[in-house]
């Protein structure tokens, strides 16, 4: 059969299927067609919707700035991963569904075994249970990508057992690295503040709150006082008779008639 288009009486359109065959004398001769004709215009109207739906998911799929996967467990082959894959690590959507198992392929050695573990577990959550791990994979020009993933159940076996997980990876290398600059800066400060003799404050103005070292709040009696205060608290430790002169070095700073400030003067412990 042959599936056609026919205008109705009122001229709109049908799509119809057509079969037919040959019938044919005991001699062989040709006698006439027989044949049937059935219209399916609704389901070839069904069959565009979804085609229509499945390009607009797919185009969405295709637009988005994460990359999203669906891997077989416990073998982690890559069944489908979308074109993102190539602007985050490198490699072509078929470069890296061709990969035997992405986790002993890409992952770094310090994340198989956690990452492993993380997947096992699926098998113990609830279907639509979101999992998520961050991880590095290695990018196609050789360096390590931070990704976050958030990962669900897509398939299981009639036992239960995850055998598909579906997930969605961002990368968030540079945030990780800022990160991890933040902690090394903050570890330097304090090995800093620890070896150093001196007290040290830092004053916000805007805040009204002041930091002050551990050798500072040693220095002024109150080993135990929180490092983060008012700025105002020294205030009222100051000698009676050097007050004043401490406040007025601290307001020309302020109006910046002075370009630092060094004052002495008396505290009560």
């Amino acid at each position: 059969g042959y599936e056609t288009i026919w205008r109705r009486k009122d001229g709109s359109a049908i799509h119809v299927r057509e079969s037919a065959r040959v019938v044919k004398s005991a001699a062989g001769k040709l006698l006439y067609y027989e044949g049937t004709v059935v219209d399916i215009t609704a389901r070839r109207l069904a069959e565009e919707q979804r085609k229509q739906a499945q390009s607009l998911v797919e185009k969405i799929i295709n637009t988005l700035p994460t990359v999203l996967y669906l891997i077989e467990v416990p073998r982690h082959v890559c069944i489908y991963v979308n074109p993102q894959i190539e602007n985050v690590l490198g490699y072509s959507p078929d470069e890296f569904e061709r990969c035997e198992n992405v986790l002993l392929e890409m992952a770094h050695p310090e994340d198989v075994s956690r990452v492993m573990a993380h997947h096992e577990r699926f098998s113990e959550t609830r279907d639509g249970e979101i999992r998520e791990i961050s991880l590095r994979l290695r990018h196609k020009d050789g360096a390590w990508r931070w990704l976050r993933t958030r990962e669900t159940v897509f398939l299981r076996d009639d036992r239960g057992k995850a055998l598909q997980i579906l997930g969605a990876a961002m990368d968030f290398t540079a945030q990780h690295n800022m990160e991890q600059r933040v902690r090394l800066q903050e570890e330097r400060w304090n090995l800093a503040l620890a070896a150093n003799n001196d007290g040290i404050f830092d004053c916000d103005f805007e805040t009204g709150l002041a930091f002050r070292s551990a050798r500072c709040r040693d220095i002024f009696g109150y080993p135990n006082s929180p490092e983060i205060g008012p700025n105002d608290d020294w205030k009222h430790l100051i000698h009676d008779g050097d007050s004043k002169s401490a406040e007025v070095a601290v307001e020309r700073y302020l109006a910046r008639l002075d370009p630092s400030f060094e004052v002495e003067y008396r505290i009560r412990t």
